[in-house]
């Protein structure tokens, strides 16, 4: 029987700014210093033995160095999927040592175990913020809201195959399952009529690359990334968030 292993990058954090990356990817963004306790799967970002570990933490609106108030805990967990049970490789801690600091950034190299995983996204090409590929980003994105206020489900499994194939490598999971469940997913929101699909305004949003230029995305003033963003009238909203590699030369979504 074969074992699967699971890698959790978790955080506790509040009254500070924030943002995480895992291999030059932004798993964690907070521009407001809200409380967060979160444990988030990142299987889908690991490659190989060796995997940089990013952060940096600023002092929240209304204050200009980082004292004593901030919380930040950060702890990158591996152990077995089915376990409650979890190795800490990484753990960063924020202590305030008595002299305030106006920002704090580290990078970390850290060796993990290589789960035998080629993520999508690094098979795409690297790319610049050139003009001919912020128009091809521009353009893709709008086919794919498209597909959504259509409710094009047949669009919508050609555009999410390919991180629906990756995630389903890296988390042990039948494809084709794992396909199905993602299409009832957006049948169930999109057929249900008080959901509201909001309109793409992506002149709010600043284009950029991650995952040393394999990922492009766009991102909104407050660390906000673009998504699909339903809201319902009472039951709250569904967010789906889009980045995309460049893979047989067409932007596809990989993470």
């Amino acid at each position: 029987m074969t074992t699967n292993y699971s890698f959790i990058l978790y955080i506790s954090a509040a009254n500070c700014k924030y943002e995480v990356r895992l291999n030059d990817f932004p798993v964690f963004n907070e521009y407001k210093g809200h409380r967060i306790n979160l444990g988030y799967p990142v299987n889908q970002l690991m490659k190989g033995t060796l995997i940089t570990l990013g952060f940096s933490i600023r002092p929240i609106e209304g204050k200009d160095m980082l004292d004593e108030t901030p919380e930040f805990l950060l702890e990158l967990r591996y152990g077995i999927s089915s376990s409650e049970t979890y190795e800490v490789i990484y753990r960063y801690n924020y202590k305030f040592n008595g002299t305030p600091h106006s920002h704090l950034v580290d990078l970390k190299e850290v060796v993990v175990t290589d789960i035998g995983i080629k993520p999508a996204w690094s098979e795409g090409e690297e790319l610049k913020l050139s003009e001919a590929v912020l128009s091809d980003l521009y353009s893709t994105y709008r086919q794919l809201w498209s597909a959504f206020r259509n409710q094009n489900l047949d669009q919508l499994r050609e555009f999410f195959r390919v991180r629906d194939y990756a995630y389903s490598r890296a988390f042990y999971l039948d494809p084709e399952n794992r396909q199905k469940e993602s299409i009832a997913v957006y049948e169930k929101y999109l057929g249900d009529p008080d959901y509201k699909l909001y309109d793409l305004q992506l002149q709010h949003f600043t284009p950029k690359v991650a995952c040393l230029g394999k990922v492009i995305y766009m991102e909104e003033k407050d660390g906000f990334h673009p998504v699909f963003f339903l809201k319902h009238s009472k039951k709250g909203s569904f967010n789906i968030p889009i980045f995309f590699s460049r893979i047989e030369n067409k932007l596809l979504v990989t993470l």
